[in-house]
């Protein structure tokens, strides 16, 4: 892998000339571009960076996360059955006599979450693999003579990753390009201008340790073990990541430092400490807790001033005194830290009458930031004796006007969107699959007619008077494409329910349903029980405690699928009167039915899996009986029964027509009804009922606009129309990016998302002219679903981001490489200060690098130690 430093740097062009006088504008437009917000959502569509490094990587469905999706499908759905730590050989690293600095200090560098767009660890690998001075609160990357009472912050004598050090899987091919190569690049410029730092007379050689994140995991520690592992036996010790040796030989790091300091690195995925790990530690707790103890996890406690129960969890089981956990702080001759990353940002929480602990995230080495003005603090109620909920954070970085700014800036400009991967891609296929079944497939395509019935008084007369004319509709194209789905002179079903209903709320008359045989009705009471007596016998009983039973609770999916079939089920049976006489007559609604028969086999396989898994967990503390395996019989009896039953009534209908059914169903649900369940479930996780409801409520204005106005468009809108719909979302976005730049502005977004979708969708509703079905129109769905796409789902975003929600999602869609940082650790007998070096733009060439002193913190005992742990 070349140095970036070799390779050709675009041209610089000459400095504008400066002439003294104030520009005049002469147009309200120029004002406009004038305005910085405004210039810098412009930028946003023209900033690419350098073409010689790898840009970061696309978080909305980018070609990397499609091509490691099976493995990280696989650690999601299996992880917590898979155990890759028999290579470890742990041990307590001894490093109490390693060389000090010439203040007499020991330092070194934490940094977490790497290996992400090469400039930005470019970046932070020069600033890491040299010294730093600081001078009136500034850092500086020059020599030591620049100023003669800078202080000197040498290089550490260690660096440490504190999790997911490379993304999106970090196997050995993307730590290579996206970690170990920049640092390569950056050692290669020191070596050049003579400041490589950790190479004085009777220095040790620097060292590199790590715990892994989720992202390691994901290709089974394999990436890790070779990059990380010491292994003495191998012919070839030469280092792996710049010039840094290794020293650990397990997942977790026990390190024994100078002025009786201990640092621990804890390998702990979704809270949960293995018991070699575990063991491990206890062995060492065993003489008492060390006085000076420093704890790196991969997951913080803390985040957006919130305590995470599942991130507490090893600190209870090795019964150190924190406040999340026990309501206790370290002793007054203690010094505690504890310090993770995980989330994309620097924030210090701690209590100003406690300067002996703090809990720090720090997550800025590598991938898009997750914006620092969202606060979640207060969802759920304190436990008795402990502190729940922090007090603001006194630091963050960026700060949260920054990152409002910079975060919606780039959600609201679709081209950002477009950028981060192919999400676009699903809205063009959903709203091509909508316009295809509304106007093509011979089961839903009179939808449309009664749609447009339904809308008829919005229109003109001229207008309504053209839609009692039945449109022509060239369909020749596609029944010659597709002779199963189209066959010739086939009529559309008006006699369908699901048309009749809609009809019927269009103003026609609609036919009083006939009741249904009492035999389907016994049928659905049957499914109904079949559902409870599953999931009653699966409980788990208070007389087996210690068991590990499957909960109703971790199953909340599976209930939903089969309590939505059931429903459904219901539903038509006692509404519309049954399908059982003739289902031949009806073949859309008998297509609903028959997916609604099939939807609890799949969901009682998945159930019936994790069931059995448990099983052998269960078996350590009882003896298995044939009882135990009754709910699985009856899970797997029920789905194939309930798919013979489906099958036996309503499977009159050809296959490929069915099946077009269903692909029009799920197209239509996924756009319409996902967002609001993305709402209800994602963003408004674990608040309260009225904040899930109005994220619920932004998902389906989303998922409202998302279908309608390219539908809309593609069927009676003319070219000037969908112009002026594209021409004033566009317009409205690019005002809301620069207006909403502010964190109490912001809070209005939502607002002028509402003002700009209402509009654009009455204009595509106002005036109809009907169309002829062609290709061409099926062209315009396609690009007006990928444009809406972008275009609403970065309003959603920002929207919801506003109110604290979708923090993750917002951080990775808008993309944002800059404000990253790491931090340089002095340790003394009595103080740990905390140097927090950061970059607000990475750049590719390290002399010309601005670096800032983001924060600076020091925890010393509350009173002097009588004794420390050695």
């Amino acid at each position: 892998m070349s140095s970036a430093a070799n390779l050709p740097l675009p041209p610089r062009g000459p400095s504008p000339k400066l002439t003294g006088e104030k520009p005049q504008y002469r147009s309200f437009a120029q004002k406009l571009f004038r305005m910085r917000s405004f210039k810098a959502w412009w930028a946003c569509l023209v900033d690419e960076g350098p073409g010689h490094f790898r840009n970061p990587v696309d978080w909305l469905l980018g070609r990397d996360l499609l091509t490691y999706l099976r493995s990280i499908s696989l650690y999601s759905s299996n992880g917590a059955e898979l155990d890759h730590r028999d290579w470890m050989h742990p041990e307590v690293i001894d490093l109490s006599s390693a060389p000090l600095a010439a203040d007499g200090a020991f330092w070194f560098d934490y940094m977490a979450d790497a290996g992400d767009g090469q400039m930005a660890m470019y970046s932070l690998a020069y600033l890491a693999l040299g010294d730093l001075w600081k001078h009136e609160g500034k850092l500086s990357c020059a020599t030591e003579g620049t100023f003669s009472t800078a202080e000197r912050l040498p290089r550490g004598s260690f660096l440490f990753l504190g999790g997911d050090t490379a993304y999106h899987v970090a196997d050995r091919g993307t730590l290579a390009q996206r970690f170990a190569g920049p640092f390569d690049w950056a050692q290669k410029d020191r070596e050049r201008e003579g400041t490589l730092g950790g190479h004085e007379a009777g220095a040790a050689a620097p060292m590199l340790f790590a715990i892994p994140g989720n992202h390691d995991y994901y290709d089974s520690l394999l990436g890790f073990n070779h990059l990380f592992r010491h292994n003495a036996s191998a012919a070839d010790t030469r280092p792996l990541v710049a010039d840094f040796v290794r020293r650990q030989d397990s997942s977790f790091a026990v390190m024994k430092l100078p002025f009786a300091w201990w640092f621990w690195g804890l390998d702990t995925q979704n809270g949960r400490i293995d018991w070699r790990q575990k063991q491990f530690i206890l062995d060492q707790l065993s003489e008492g807790t060390p006085n000076r103890l420093i704890v790196c996890t991969p997951e913080p406690t803390t985040v957006f001033h919130e305590v995470m129960r599942q991130a507490t969890r090893p600190y209870k089981d090795l019964h150190l005194p924190r406040p999340f956990t026990t309501g206790q702080l370290p002793n007054d001759d203690q010094i505690h830290l504890d310090i993770a990353g995980d989330v994309h940002h620097y924030a210090r929480h701690s209590l100003s009458d406690v300067p002996n602990y703090a809990s720090v995230v720090s997550g800025g080495g590598g991938a898009f930031l997750h914006p620092t003005h969202t606060n979640i603090a207060g969802r759920p109620q304190p436990v008795q004796g402990s502190r729940e909920t922090w007090p603001p954070a006194p630091v963050l970085y960026p700060s949260p006007e920054v990152a409002c700014r910079e975060t919606n800036l780039r959600l609201l400009c679709p081209w950002k969107i477009f950028r981060g991967g192919y999400v676009w891609l699903i809205g063009a296929i959903c709203a091509a699959v909508i316009y295809f079944g509304a106007t093509v497939a011979p089961h839903t395509r009179s939808l449309s007619t009664h749609v447009g019935r339904w809308i008829a008084p919005l229109t003109s007369p001229a207008d309504e008077e053209a839609l009692q004319t039945p449109p022509k509709r060239d369909l020749e194209v596609f029944q010659n494409m597709a002779p199963a789905l189209v066959p010739p002179n086939m009529p559309a079903q008006e006699d369908d329910p699901i048309t009749v209903t809609v009809a019927a709320a269009a103003g026609a008359p609609a036919p009083v349903p006939k009741p249904g045989p009492p035999a389907e009705g016994v049928a659905v009471a049957i499914i109904i029980a079949a559902l409870a007596a599953v999931f009653g016998l699966s409980a788990k009983p208070k007389a087996l405690a210690r068991t590990q039973a499957v909960k109703l609770r971790r199953y909340i999916g599976v209930m939903g699928a089969l309590a939505l079939s059931a429903t459904a089920i219901g539903f038509t049976f006692s509404i519309l009167g049954g399908l059982h006489q003739a289902p031949e007559k009806h073949p859309f609604l008998s297509s609903l039915m028959l997916l609604a028969f099939a939807l609890p086999l799949p969901a009682a396989w998945l159930w019936t899996s994790s069931y059995v898994a448990t099983l052998p967990k269960q078996a350590k503390f009882r003896s298995i009986s044939w009882m135990d395996y009754v709910p699985a019989w009856i899970a797997l009896s029920h789905g194939v029964m309930s798919v013979v039953f489906g099958l036996v009534l309503y499977g009159v209908q050809a296959i490929g027509q069915t099946f077009s059914d269903w692909v029009f169903v799920f197209a239509f649900a996924f756009v319409g009804l996902g967002p609001a369940g993305l709402g209800w479930f994602q963003a408004g996780a674990h608040r309260k009922w009225h904040t899930r409801l109005a994220f619920a409520a932004m998902g389906l204005y989303l998922g409202l606009l998302q279908i309608c106005i390219p539908l809309l468009l593609a069927l009676d809108g003319s070219w000037l129309r969908a112009a002026v719909v594209i021409g004033w979302t566009l317009a409205v976005t690019a005002v809301a990016a620069t207006w909403c730049s502010t964190c109490k502005r912001s809070r209005l977004i939502w607002l002028l998302w509402l003002l700009a979708g209402g509009v654009a969708l009455l204009a595509s509703i106002w005036g109809h002219t009907r169309h002829e079905v062609s290709f061409t129109r099926l062209t315009v769905t396609v690009f007006a679903g990928a444009l809406f796409t972008c275009v609403w789902f970065g309003w959603y975003l920002a929207s919801t981001l506003a109110w604290g929600g979708h923090n993750n999602e917002a951080g990775g869609a808008a993309h944002l490489d800059r404000h990253r940082h790491f931090i340089r650790f002095k340790l003394q007998a009595d103080r740990l200060t905390g140097y927090v070096i950061g970059i607000n733009k990475p750049g590719p060439d390290g002399k010309n690098l601005c670096p800032e002193l983001v924060d600076v913190f020091q925890l010393v005992p509350r009173r002097p130690s009588s004794a420390n742990r050695t």
